[in-house]
């Protein structure tokens, strides 16, 4: 890492490159003529899929999802992990955010949840959804203020694998006011995602509870009447469809949160017919699912923006020789 010299003749020490890139806002949310009335909870929209998908994520690298609590590893206090009935979590609403996050980037929805004064100074009108009657597609896939979304993440259980401990380098918080986080008129213009890469061990960081490398984590996701266009925004913004890495917890300023998401089974729910036959009701597809998803509704991309997907997958390049920085930055 270079010095530059300062007034006086010292040298400060150059900073670290930061960590991650980022996706630039679209202009406008594409918000579409939609009342909650129109995708009911108490019946079945025609021709829509509904079912569920039992999944598994792969950590690529380690993975902390922080419980607030310090645990005791060998008499030292450590950041510790959430767990459900003693054994290790990633929460289901950790899943949700993190695949939303993706969505919302890769399909001109709004910003969800932002500050009253980061609002006012978007650099595109990409606020949140505040009306019933008119909601970007992924306010109405994963629920908005007074409407349940049609999507839910239960919780990934480690089912292979362990728990470790890594020191982890503390990084400043967010600052508002920081020159990359704007275009040049001073507007927010971008959405924030952090790269894949090496997890480098802080010298003087502090230690974190991590699940490790090389585990494995059961899940199932629910889905209700998505259109063939939701669903594939849904599949791409988890990875499946174009076989991408994701991020997910805490820590990924340290390379931390790497995962992969793999298909183990599809139920797709014939809801006319679960009405008549009950064993006729139900699709089941346990082998080449990414090939079926594909047939299905891997061309109904009408939701994507094909220009912010191409940004989110240079930066999220994998695998990547990129190394964790090692100070404060």
């Amino acid at each position: 890492m270079p010095d530059r010299p300062q007034r006086g003749g010292w040298r400060q020490q150059e900073p670290e490159p930061k960590p991650f890139g980022k996706v630039v806002i679209s202009k406008h949310a594409a918000r579409r003529s939609l009342k909650a009335e129109d995708r009911p909870h108490d019946r079945f929209a025609p021709g829509a899929y509904t079912g569920k998908l039992d999944c598994f994520l792969r950590a690529l690298t380690p993975i902390h999802v922080g419980s607030g609590i310090y645990e005791l590893v060998n008499d030292d206090p450590v950041r510790g992990l959430i767990t459900a009935d003693g054994k290790v979590i990633v929460p289901g609403t950790s899943l949700k955010g993190a695949v939303r996050s993706i969505a919302e980037a890769i399909s001109d929805s709004c910003l969800r949840i932002v500050r009253k004064e980061i609002e006012n100074n978007l650099a595109a009108k990409a606020g949140p959804c505040k009306d019933l009657a008119q909601l970007c597609a992924c306010c109405s896939i994963f629920g908005a203020l007074g409407y349940q979304g049609r999507v839910s993440f239960n919780d990934a259980r480690l089912s292979k694998g362990g728990v470790a401990t890594h020191q982890i380098q503390s990084p400043y918080p967010p600052r508002d006011s920081a020159r990359f986080y704007k275009d040049f008129q001073r507007r927010f213009n971008g959405r924030k995602f952090y790269f894949h890469g090496e997890p480098v061990a802080a010298q003087r960081g502090e230690p974190y509870q991590v699940i490790t490398e090389d585990s494995e984590l059961e899940f199932t996701v629910q889905f209700e009447s998505l259109t063939a266009d939701e669903f594939c925004l849904l599949m791409v913004a988890m990875g499946v469809l174009d076989d991408v890495a994701i991020k997910v917890g805490g820590g990924k300023q340290a390379m931390l949160g790497s995962v992969e998401i793999h298909l183990i089974r599809l139920e797709i729910q014939n809801t006319r017919e679960s009405f008549t036959d009950f064993a006729a009701g139900v699709q089941v597809v346990e082998e080449e699912i990414v090939g079926f998803l594909l047939d299905k509704v891997g061309k109904a991309n009408s939701l994507i923006n094909e220009d912010a997907l191409d940004e989110l997958l240079k930066i999220w390049e994998y695998p990547s020789d990129r190394k964790a920085p090692t100070g404060m930055y």
